[in-house]
């Protein structure tokens, strides 16, 4: 039984935001709402600071997990579990509020007068929260499933 592995590491943040920007650009496609120029900017946004926040809760659990393996004796499954919930403790809060301060940021944009940059404030702003909501309940439960089935 093994955590993430490399390949694992590269691929899921391309996964969650891709996932990210489906979500962000689905809403605005969903509402009607043209891409255009200025709102061309949204996905490329929204995939940077998605794939930045998942490297970085992918490199605690990996940091926790060879952390549990070296120091004590918990089988694979136990130390992936408890890596898993060590490492949502510990950085979870800070990218929650990292989250939320660049959604807010771009949701700011709204009281702009010119309608395509409220447009592109509000979608970003969804995206990057499809992005924490992604990071938050799609990692811990694919790392708790990694190990558990085999």
């Amino acid at each position: 039984m093994k955590p993430f592995t490399l390949k694992q590491g590269l691929i899921l943040p391309l996964v969650t935001a891709g996932l990210a920007v489906a979500w962000g650009v689905g809403v605005m496609g969903a509402s009607g709402i043209p891409m255009d120029v200025f709102n061309s900017a949204t996905p490329i946004l929204i995939l940077a600071v998605a794939t930045g926040h998942a490297v970085q809760l992918l490199k605690r659990y990996y940091e926790d997990y060879f952390r549990l393996r070296e120091t004590t004796d918990l089988s694979p499954k136990v130390a992936n579990n408890q890596a898993v919930i060590s490492s949502l403790l510990r950085v979870g809060p800070v990218m929650i509020a990292a989250g939320a301060v660049a959604s807010l940021g771009f949701f700011s944009l709204v009281i702009f007068k010119i309608s395509t940059v409220r447009t592109f404030g509000i979608f970003t702003g969804i995206g990057i929260l499809a992005a924490l909501i992604l990071e938050m309940t799609f990692y811990p439960g694919l790392a708790f499933n990694t190990c558990s089935t085999k």
